[in-house]
């Protein structure tokens, strides 16, 4: 039987006994208002309580969306934080890049502290988030052994991710968690991307709604729409031989 909250959303555990674990600091996020269909789309499925796959094009508001809901339900006390992996290409082993874990892992955050930013109005929005307690990011490098437990997890890039690590990262959802899948085929950074075979996988589970975005779904500027559309139109065979000639 579904458990569902005051605003209809499912509630995929019980209310913790402590407060929700919010920013001290910042604001509540505001109402979520999608700005096309397929953003209504991962809406709706998150409030079901779905696990999600969402594939798309660039500049469609998929991370940004994503992470709005998760923030969300992490305020409602549906989830005790966020924990966001991304895989760390073009290196996949991280020990190779100099620095400490934090400094190796600060580059892949560069794209949650712009969204931060931008739902909360404030530059130090993800800092305080991670000083919270609500947000905790790491790359596909540190997974093994891990139980993600009352979590909304995002993976995100995961066209990137080899099918090594989408195996391991889905066994390592604990009890009260989901998990959304964000990638795009479209900007592939290595050659042995296991996205299209886990997302073939997932759709014959029942617990995975899935979205597409299109070109309709481009939100970023009419420049990137513009481009895109004239990316779409541009021979296959005469693209080929571009990317021939730079091997």
């Amino acid at each position: 039987m579904k458990v569902f909250d005051d605003d209809g959303d499912v509630v995929l555990r019980p209310r913790p006994k402590k407060s929700p674990r919010h920013s001290k600091t910042l604001p509540k996020v505001s109402h979520l208002e999608p700005k096309t269909e397929n953003q209504s789309k991962i809406i709706a499925a998150h409030r079901a309580g779905s696990n999600i796959v969402i594939n798309g094009m660039a500049g469609t508001g998929k991370t940004f969306v994503a992470l709005s809901l998760a923030l969300q339900c992490v305020e409602k006390g549906h989830a005790e934080g966020v924990a966001i992996y991304r895989s760390a290409v073009p290196t996949r082993d991280m020990g190779f890049m100099p620095g400490t874990r934090q400094e190796k892992e600060a580059l892949y955050e560069i794209p949650y502290r712009t969204i931060a930013e931008e739902i909360y109005q404030r530059a130090d929005a993800y800092d305080l988030l991670k000083k919270d307690g609500v947000i905790e990011f790491s790359t596909t490098s540190y997974l093994r052994g891990l139980t993600i437990r009352n979590s909304v997890i995002l993976v995100d890039g995961a066209q990137n991710c080899d099918f090594g690590e989408l195996d391991t990262l889905i066994t390592r959802v604990g009890e009260g968690s989901r998990i959304m899948i964000i990638g795009d085929f479209n900007q592939m950074d290595t050659k042995g991307s296991g996205f299209e075979m886990f997302m073939n996988i997932t759709k014959n589970m029942k617990s995975f709604d899935h979205v597409e975005m299109t070109m309709d779904d481009v939100v970023r500027s009419d420049l990137v729409k513009e481009y895109l559309i004239a990316k779409a139109k541009f021979p296959p065979d005469l693209a080929r031989e571009y990317i021939n000639r730079r091997k």
